[in-house]
């Protein structure tokens, strides 16, 4: 499971193990909730990646990589995944996708900032990452999106 990975807790801003029915209440309310947004990026049918988008004042953004295929561009083929079904929505146009990243996560700012993403420091231990959606569709090749089915 990736969310008790020791990267993904380091990273976290809940850093704490998850138990197995924590994570299936959190999964079942994410399923079940309109303004929640749960994509999984497939490679030849290998779950490699996730990315959660909620809705609130803004699209808040929450992603990670499988550890075996972290470093070969996958998290910023994920949040390029969350933007474009955003977009391919309709609906979101000019609304706010925004990432909190701690401090000390180096690959996440760089992510954010490679797609012209805002920075804005919270604290000295948090920056939040911010950009407001546009109306292109990036293009990305050889891969399967898997989405949350409709309620």
């Amino acid at each position: 499971s990736w969310a008790n990975e020791p990267t993904v807790r380091k990273n976290s801003f809940h850093t704490a193990p998850i138990t197995l029915d924590e994570h299936e209440a959190w999964l079942r309310r994410v399923l079940a909730d309109a303004k929640a947004r749960l994509y999984i990026l497939m490679v030849e049918n290998i779950p490699v990646g996730q990315v959660r988008l909620e809705k609130s004042d803004v699209w808040r953004i929450s992603n990670s990589v499988a550890p075996a295929f972290r470093g070969q561009g996958y998290g910023k083929m994920l949040l390029q995944i969350a933007e474009n079904e955003l977009i391919r929505a309709g609906e979101h146009t000019g609304e706010f996708l925004q990432g909190e990243v701690k401090a000390d996560n180096i690959v996440s700012q760089i992510i954010f900032e490679r797609l012209g993403y805002q920075c804005q420091e919270l604290s000295p231990d948090y920056l939040c990452y911010h950009k407001v959606i546009g109306k292109k569709i990036n293009p990305i090749v050889g891969v399967t999106v898997l989405k949350k089915a409709p309620q």
